[in-house]
């Protein structure tokens, strides 16, 4: 389940071995050219296991590994802008901020804005 196309791992808590969520990527591409190519990551944890660091550490660990695996020069995360722990999450692992894109994601009805986050190779 790892490829430059699409990717999906799971998170297993370190002290005793338990998966409690997953991380998946896809491909962005801000020009017609393969250089233009970043990766675009989520996380998803069950609920007993956030506000604990998991999912920062988790997020981390996934941008080395993308940077070791494949020839990119960005990863990015967006999330809800009512989202302030997966904000802190992102941060926490090293992401910055980059702006809101404003009534990106179409979600419960409606269309919410999002915040905009990336990690450069550069950045680690």
């Amino acid at each position: 389940m790892v490829s430059p196309e699409r990717g999906q791992l799971l998170i297993e808590r370190r002290s005793d071995g338990v998966v409690i969520g997953d991380v998946a990527w896809h491909p962005v591409s801000y020009g017609p050219n393969e250089e233009s190519r970043a990766l675009n990551i989520g996380a998803s944890l069950i609920p007993e296991a956030r506000g604990k660091g998991h999912g920062a550490e988790a997020q981390r660990l996934l941008a080395e590994l993308l940077y070791r695996l494949f020839e990119i020069e960005r990863v990015e995360a967006s999330t809800d802008v009512d989202n302030i722990a997966e904000q802190r999450s992102l941060e926490k692992a090293g992401f910055m901020r980059e702006g809101i894109l404003r009534r990106a994601q179409w979600r419960a009805g409606s269309h919410h804005d999002l915040v905009s986050y990336s990690i450069l190779r550069e950045d680690l």
